[in-house]
């Protein structure tokens, strides 16, 4: 459903027969609220962005502009398209708005965005968390290890300098 509420919502298109006869949406939402999994007494308390995320926007734009984008699988196809760096709990840290070629010299676009977006994350022992947009293992994986940051991602098997052995896995 497009959202929590919906569950419980009368309308014919969102017939839901069993989340309304287990429990009513307040009862739900309060026990949402404060369900959690750690453990209050060992949690480490020191570091609240251990593990971030990098991913890409669009922001849905129809008018003339130069760096307009059209990418035909999002929901808005034209648009600004931008990178952004985010935290486990949700905050966007920064963002970077594509505006063409942006890649160093050597580098690839996902490589250059990755290690913008994370400067002042990196050397810190963290997790960064990409699509396979930007996961890449010889340049940019170890480009990460080097900076004592750990790389998890999702690996498109047509992906540059992949060796061999790793095309014909599942």
């Amino acid at each position: 459903m497009p959202s929590l509420s919906d569950y419980w919502n009368k309308a014919e298109r969102y017939q839901n027969k069993v989340a309304p006869k287990t429990m009513s949406r307040n009862k739900f939402e309060l026990i949402l609220r404060f369900w959690h999994f750690e453990n209050n007494d060992s949690a480490d308390k020191t570091d609240r962005l251990e593990i971030i995320a990098v991913d890409e926007s669009m922001i849905p734009y129809s008018g003339r502009l130069k760096f307009r984008q059209y990418i035909p699988n999002k929901t808005h196809k034209y648009g600004v398209k931008f990178f952004k760096v985010c935290g486990s709990n949700g905050y966007t840290y920064k963002i970077i708005i594509y505006e063409g070629e942006q890649s160093i010299k050597g580098e690839s676009l996902t490589e250059t965005i990755v290690s913008d977006l994370c400067e002042n994350y990196l050397n810190e022992g963290r997790t960064i968390v990409t699509d396979n947009f930007y996961t890449s293992v010889p340049p940019l994986a170890e480009k990460m290890l080097s900076t004592n940051t750990h790389l998890v991602g999702t690996l498109r098997k047509n992906r540059r300098f992949l060796p061999d052995c790793y095309r014909k896995k599942n």
